[in-house]
């Protein structure tokens, strides 16, 4: 069987919309873009008010309730039901009809001397009743009474052919209204010009969804990038005031989210089984572009593999900014200067972190030609004494599209790890990126797709994820460590090799 999968198949479900994966990003655009949805909010509130305000034209209603009796009946009673079911039934049906009639309306006019309407003539009627209530509508008040009252006076006369003789008992007489009935509510206007903006403002978010062709799945990276996700590491929402202080994330700080230290747990765990079959000690770190969490990556990932026990030196490959001390919160002793000055002495450019078993590497002064050092003689036999040394070199390597110092460590590297951030860049960004990688010695051994959701589906933390759910290929649910868990089988679980005998 030939499970091949063809570009035009990848293509092909990278333009596929899934509601799950539309919904989670139009979220991420909401939390990026929150502004949106206050800028919309604004817009439809002072659009809604602003409209209503110019358009708005007070109406005012005069209104009178009156029953209607014919010959045989001279009460004209609220009661007078029984005295003919069929007159009843005839004004129902007739007199809303006669009142809107031409016919009435040029009587009315006539009698009024007016040239139209001002308004608008409305009667109904209590059903199965002799009961009618009368309105006039008008942007005058006075006219609302006058044309009420003078279809009063003149409807039983003009309307003497369809009914015959009628006349009204008035239960509530007409008078001038003193205010309009449709009277601007701000509150109203508040909440539905509130509501128009959040439809417009989602409308915004859903489009920006369907356009977007960057990474959002790490199924469809794995077919088109023929790469393992090894881990995924969730998005960590830092407060206003971390922030501005600029606190690096660790895995030793337990203050750190949970499921980013048990991502990293994930992917420790994942490399070295890898490393330890390939004999291999130098993993190299870089990404397509900056700032797509690849020093956060490297900074943790050596941290938790000293904490293993294991000796391990973080080699920052970035020797303008060294941004790895910044993270630890050092600063180094020595830098690369050291070396080409005092020859290859191993420790001359170590510098402790303060935790056990790591060490760092870095450059703590500008070089005009960064590239010729880590091309050099002297950096090669470093790193083979490195490897005697230490158990394990992290290097951590500016995003290998920018600066030509990732494809140079490769010439030291064993392994790459590679960091894609969720909703950054496209595909075709990412595969130009790996092509630069392909071009190394260094093996590639997978990705770390980082600040994903964690409820999306695959490698996250959701239903079928890497970490602590129900299907996780390689945490610790029923398919992890458990009976059937790829780590299970020859690991710890019910049938794994480690499993204790019984």
């Amino acid at each position: 069987m030939n499970n091949t999968v063809t570009r035009e198949e990848v293509d092909g479900e990278i333009n596929k919309i899934d509601l799950i994966q539309l919904i989670t990003i139009a979220f991420h655009y909401f939390c990026r873009y929150w502004w949106v949805l206050i800028i919309c909010l604004l817009l439809g509130i002072v659009s809604t008010v602003g409209y209503n305000r110019v358009t708005y034209n007070p109406m005012y209603r005069a209104t009178a309730t009156f029953t209607v009796a014919t010959d045989d009946d001279h009460y004209g009673s609220l009661y007078s039901y029984y005295y003919s079911q069929n007159t009843a039934d005839q004004l129902s049906n007739t007199f809303p009809y006669f009142l809107n009639s031409r016919y009435f309306k040029n009587a009315l006019l006539e009698k009024m001397d007016r040239p139209s309407m001002n308004g608008t003539l409305k009667s109904s009627t209590l059903w199965d009743s002799n009961v009618v209530t009368m309105t006039m509508d008008s942007p005058s008040a006075q006219d609302a009474l006058d044309y009420l009252q003078t279809a009063i006076d003149i409807y039983p006369k003009a309307a003497k052919f369809v009914l015959g003789n009628i006349k009204f008992s008035m239960i509530e007489s007409p008078s001038l209204p003193t205010a309009p009935y449709n009277t601007l509510s701000l509150k109203r206007q508040i909440v539905y010009g509130g509501f128009l903006g959040a439809v417009l403002a989602a409308l915004i978010y859903i489009v920006l969804g369907l356009t977007n062709r960057k990474v959002i799945s790490s199924e469809t990276l794995d077919k088109y990038t023929n790469m393992n996700c090894l881990a995924h590491m969730p998005f960590i929402k830092q407060k206003v005031r971390t922030r501005k202080t600029k606190t690096s994330i660790l895995v030793d700080n337990n203050r750190t989210l949970r499921s980013y230290r048990d991502s990293i747990g994930t992917l420790k765990m994942r490399i070295m089984r890898v490393m330890r079959k390939d004999d291999a000690k130098a993993l190299l770190i870089t990404s397509t572009k900056p700032k797509e969490g690849k020093t956060t990556t490297a900074v943790n990932l050596a941290i938790s593999l000293a904490k293993e026990g294991n000796k391990v030196i973080l080699f920052d490959a970035d020797l303008k900014k060294s941004n790895c001390a910044k993270a630890l919160g050092i600063e180094l002793q020595a830098g690369m200067r050291n070396l080409h000055n005092g020859g290859t002495e191993f420790s001359r450019l170590l510098t402790p972190t303060g935790r056990d078993n790591l060490w760092i590497v870095g450059n703590n002064s500008e070089m005009d030609f960064p590239a010729m050092a880590l091309s050099s003689k002297d950096m090669k036999e470093w790193f083979e004494k490195a490897r005697e040394e230490v158990d394990y070199i992290v290097i951590d390597a500016p995003a290998c599209t920018m600066y030509q110092n990732a494809l140079l460590m490769t010439e030291y590297a064993d392994e790459v790890l590679y960091i894609i951030q969720y909703n950054q860049l496209t595909y075709k960004e990412i595969q130009k990126g790996l092509g630069v990688i392909d071009n190394g010695n260094a093996k590639l051994l997978g990705y770390a797709f980082n600040q994903s959701p964690e409820h999306i589906s695959g490698y996250g933390y959701g239903k079928y994820g890497y970490g602590y759910s129900k299907y996780g290929s390689y945490g610790y649910g029923k398919y992890g460590y458990g009976k059937y868990g790829r780590y299970g089988k020859y690991g710890y679980g019910k049938y794994g090799s480690y499993a204790k005998k019984e």
